[in-house]
């Protein structure tokens, strides 16, 4: 399953997280579709948060990019900080 992270995050992502986590973003983004637990990469959210039905998560970090489904792709719109727990 193809996913992006919206443009217009994608370019103020490494002022906002560092350097360090967005290059670790990226990679988990290309790592794709992930477990639940201990793993980098895309998360299916049960249940969804506000409308968001997947999250990008990165080890080490609890800043997450939560994403929905659009026309086949998932789009990553918005940062959140702290996680979900």
């Amino acid at each position: 399953m193809d996913a992006w992270i919206q443009r217009e995050l994608y370019k103020e992502l490494p002022k906002l997280v560092g350097q360090a986590d967005f290059r670790k973003l990226v990679a988990a983004l290309k790592k794709g579709l992930v477990g639940p637990i201990n793993q980098a990469g895309i998360k299916k959210l049960n249940p969804t948060v506000r409308g968001f039905t997947h999250e990008l998560k990165i080890g080490g970090s609890a800043q997450r990019l939560l994403g929905k489904l659009e026309n086949g792709v998932i789009v990553f719109s918005e940062l959140i900080r702290g996680g979900l727990h």
